[in-house]
C-alpha cells in the first residue's frame, strides 16, 4: 500500500484489526506494519496474545505493507491452510498544524497540544466505530447461520409432523379394516 500523494513528512497512520473468527487463539494471529522494500524495518508489530489491536505510527511518503500471518495449521495431508477472516481499517492522518514562526509562547504550545490530543481522540473514536462495524459483521454472519439452521430445522419438523399424521391416518384405516366384521345376508 502506498500513502496518498498528499502525505507530508511526519504524518501518521492509524488503524486497527480484529479477527472475526471466534474460536481462534490470539497467539495464532500476528499483524505487522513495515516498509515494503525493507523486511527488517518493522514499524509496528501486534501483541502475541490478542486477536484484535490498534496502532498509530509515524510514516514517511513510502510504500508500506500491512501483513497478517496465521499460524493455524491445516489438517494432516491437506496442502491448504484454513481460511481466517480478519477485518482491518487503515487511515492516513496529516501532521497537526504547526505553529507560525515566532509564536513559541506557552499558550500557543498548549493550543498545539490540545489540537494533537483532539486528533488522538478522533483516531480512537474512529477505531471504536470500526470495532463496532466488525462486531456488526460478526453478528450478521452468526445471525445468517442461525436463521439457516432454524429454517432447515423447521422444514424437517414439518416433514416429520406430516409423516406422523399420514402414518396415524393409515394405521387407523388399517386397524378399522382389520377389526371390521363382515355381515352376510
Amino acid at each position: 500500500m502506498r500513502p496518498p500523494k498528499n502525505v507530508l513528512p511526519h504524518s501518521r497512520t492509524s488503524g486497527n484489526y480484529d479477527c472475526l473468527d471466534d474460536d481462534i487463539d490470539g497467539s495464532m494471529i500476528q499483524a505487522t506494519l513495515r516498509r515494503d522494500n525493507q523486511a527488517a524495518d518493522v514499524k509496528w508489530k501486534s501483541s502475541s496474545d490478542q486477536t484484535e489491536g490498534t496502532f498509530r505510527v509515524p510514516v514517511e511518503p513510502d510504500r508500506y505493507a500491512l501483513c497478517f500471518e496465521s499460524k493455524i495449521k491445516a489438517h494432516e495431508g491437506d496442502d491448504d491452510s484454513e481460511a481466517t477472516h480478519i477485518g482491518f481499517s487503515l487511515r492516513w492522518i496529516p501532521p497537526p498544524r504547526a505553529l507560525p514562526e515566532g509564536e513559541e509562547g506557552p499558550e500557543a504550545k498548549r493550543a498545539l497540544q490540545l489540537v494533537e490530543t483532539a486528533s488522538f481522540v478522533d483516531q480512537d473514536w474512529q477505531n471504536l466505530l470500526d470495532h463496532y462495524d466488525f462486531l456488526r459483521n460478526r453478528e450478521a454472519n452468526h445471525r445468517e447461520m442461525i436463521e439457516s439452521i432454524f429454517s432447515r430445522l423447521w422444514k424437517w419438523t414439518l416433514v416429520e409432523a406430516i409423516l406422523v399424521v399420514f402414518m396415524a391416518f393409515f394405521q387407523v384405516m388399517y386397524l378399522k379394516k382389520f377389526f371390521e366384521q363382515r355381515r352376510y345376508l
